[in-house]
């Protein structure tokens, strides 16, 4: 089945774009499905006319840096038109305040925010409530750490989470607690506890540190997790004894930790039966250790293994 879409690129001034979506608009293609904005350097704002697209499902703005509000003096309401919206990606929009209220579609199952130093939130609930959610993706957002530190539990649908460079550098990694009720007692209290781990049925995971030295505790529930890469964990020097935990573990990728050199033991490694693969990409400590050293008797039965000391500019 056809799908239009359309990828906007203007590198001069917004007054441009806004013609071309009233121009886009008067001839009727109302129908979009995918749109494209990209690079628009001078643009603060959105025309209104883009909430007509009631057919669209996938919305991806990247390099906007003075982009400020999504539209202008425009309410909450209005953004239920856009009520067949599958994807987001926001990417690269230094200036963006707010994703406003109505913009979450409950239809949503991919959302990408990357690099967005001033985004808030108006509605924390809005997210929490989208159960169709399966992509989350949240990168370089300082101003929606303190939202990502309460209870997602809702998010039961999700499967693939990229988190971090949360600019806490030395801090632990910042991870959700449990929202077990504290008054509970007793066995019930166990089985609540276990059971209200956030993301319990994840089974990709991208971590991205910012110098972190530990990983958070909480991921040796996540046993459904079948991919997990690690990144830029600076001062990471040794992997949690619990990965072994991990038993639908497949894929283990470990990138950017300059001073990791050790894995679990042995023992919990045979314990991931399941594991078929391990990159060790810019770890040189490790590398060695891996290569020729005391940490290769631990992987030998490994099938894949891949190691790069560091990349070549």
């Amino acid at each position: 089945m056809y799908s239009p879409s359309l990828n906007i690129l203007v590198d001069e001034d917004s007054e441009n774009f806004l013609i071309l979506v009233e121009d886009l608009l008067e001839k009727s293609i109302k129908s979009l499905k995918y749109l494209g904005i990209f690079d628009l350097t001078k643009l603060r704002y959105f025309p209104t006319q883009l909430l007509n697209l009631t057919f669209l499902e996938e919305l991806v703005i990247e390099s906007c840096p003075h982009l400020t509000y999504f539209f202008q003096d425009t309410e909450a309401a209005v953004f239920n038109r856009l009520e067949s919206l599958k994807e987001l990606h926001i990417t690269s929009c230094w200036e963006l305040r707010c994703l406003p209220k109505g913009l979450l579609q409950p239809t949503l199952e991919t959302l990408v925010l990357k690099y967005c130093s001033l985004l808030r939130m108006t509605d924390p609930d809005e997210l929490r409530s989208i159960k169709s959610l399966q992509n989350l993706n949240i990168q370089n957002c300082p101003g929606l750490t303190s939202w990502w530190g309460e209870g997602l539990f809702c998010l039961g649908s999700l499967r693939y989470l990229g988190i971090g460079l949360f600019l806490t550098e030395h801090e632990p990694f910042l991870w959700p607690s449990t929202s077990a009720d504290a008054s509970t007692s007793g066995d019930d209290a166990n089985v609540e506890f276990v059971e209200q781990f956030p993301f319990i049925s994840l089974e990709c995971l991208y971590l991205l540190g910012f110098g972190n030295k530990h990983l958070p505790d909480q991921l040796q529930h996540l046993t459904a997790l079948k991919k997990l890469q690690i990144s830029n964990f600076n001062h990471l020097e040794a992997l949690p004894e619990w990965l072994g935990n991990l038993s639908s573990l497949e894929s283990l990728k470990l990138q950017t930790c300059p001073k990791l050199t050790s894995l679990p033991s042995v023992e919990a490694i045979q314990r991931l039966t399941n594991l078929q693969r391990l990159d060790v990409l810019e770890c040189p400590l490790l590398k060695k250790r891996c290569e020729s050293g005391e940490e290769r008797h631990k992987i030998v039965h490994i099938p894949y293994k891949k190691y790069i000391a560091y990349r070549i500019p």
